[in-house]
């Protein structure tokens, strides 16, 4: 392999390995933005350099449905498919504000069980060698009384997470593939993680 045909290879995966980077960053930004309420502990660097980051990652995103989603079907005259295709675009849109809403959901839950001093003794070791909390069962209580803490604190945020994956992977993505055809076994998976995320949201809130 020459040094043209590595060059040619190696920027393509440079290029993605910093979208990849880039969006992470900005994923990470924007749910720490929402669960930190004290926006006080954000340097104005760290919020111009945050925010600048998820604008050019949107601009990039709307740029990309734009032209490579929307405008061929404009030039084409396929406007029922436009239409069709841009309502299942904003469903993909929605299920990826639904899923950021549910991962806040659950750090801030998860935050908060950090301030609870008895969930924290739970997590704490024990320190006599003879107390009653060393025997097995109640080492075993302990244990699930802290699971179902955890889970408590996780299952409204997980339910909201299960309603976006399932509306992008479903009804939404079937529409904004529309040229793919049908998969029923897709639409059946995303409707059924929408009811399952429903259900935790209703059980759980």
């Amino acid at each position: 392999m020459d040094w043209l045909s590595l060059w040619e290879w190696l920027i393509p995966l440079l290029v993605n390995v910093l979208a990849f980077v880039a969006i992470e960053a900005a994923t990470l930004f924007l749910l720490m933005w929402f669960v930190v309420r004290d926006k006080e502990a954000w340097s104005r660097p760290q919020r111009w350099g945050g925010w600048l980051l998820v604008s050019l990652i949107a601009a990039s995103v709307v740029w990309s449905i734009w032209f490579e989603s929307l405008w061929p079907y404009v030039r084409k005259g396929r406007y029922k498919q436009f239409a069709l295709t841009a309502v299942g675009i904003l469903g993909m849109l929605l299920g990826t504000g639904l899923v950021l809403y549910g991962g806040v959901i659950s750090l801030r839950n998860t935050f908060q069980l950090h301030e609870d001093k008895e969930f924290l003794q739970m997590l704490s070791p024990v320190d006599a060698r003879h107390s009653p909390a060393t025997a097995g069962g109640s080492r075993w209580q302990n244990l699930l009384k802290t699971l179902g803490r955890l889970w408590r604190a996780w299952a409204p945020g997980a339910g909201w997470i299960l309603i976006g994956l399932g509306l992008m992977i479903g009804p939404a993505g079937y529409l904004s593939d529309l040229d793919l055809g049908l998969d029923v076994a897709r639409l059946v998976t995303g409707l059924g993680m929408m009811v399952l995320g429903g259900l935790f949201c209703l059980i759980y809130r």
